[in-house]
């Protein structure tokens, strides 16, 4: 089964943005390990599995966390991709369940694997979409003409 765009339960879309929250963190963590000679390893599944029992309380600090991480990445196409994969899934949510079922998480981790598979497809249609975009420099201006 592929990824699901239009299923807006929470809980998918909790694991589709855990998924691009990981790999917002491990592309910026890519970069600086380069310059500290430290690697990080992103969301560790500890980390999943507590923002999946309380998503309200927890999930804040990993979407500021992916903030910094795309300000990082915005010279790089990453950064652009992820940033608008991050959009489109936390455009569709309401708000975070207070706690996410047993079943729910299963549903989760669905959608977090299905997220993660579609990373190449997705960041090639992205970056189709931004490379179709209209140039937005904005053209020479036009000479004056001279006053005699």
């Amino acid at each position: 089964m592929a990824l699901d765009k239009q299923n807006t339960r929470p809980a998918y879309l909790l694991g589709r943005l855990l998924a691009i929250l990981q790999r917002t963190r491990l592309n910026a963590d890519s970069i600086t390990s380069k310059h500290t000679e430290i690697l990080y390893t992103g969301l560790t599944s500890d980390d999943i599995e507590q923002v999946m029992t309380d998503p309200a309380r927890e999930i804040h600090r990993y979407l500021l966390q992916a903030y910094e991480d795309i300000q990082t990445g915005a010279k790089y196409e990453w950064g652009l991709t992820l940033d608008r994969m991050l959009t489109e899934v936390v455009t569709q949510l309401v708000g975070f369940p207070e706690t996410l079922y047993e079943e729910c998480k299963s549903l989760c981790w669905i959608a977090y694997y299905h997220q993660k598979a579609s990373f190449p497809a997705e960041m090639a249609r992205i970056m189709d979409e931004i490379n179709a975009l209209p140039d937005p420099s904005p053209a020479p201006p036009a000479k004056m003409p001279s006053v005699n």
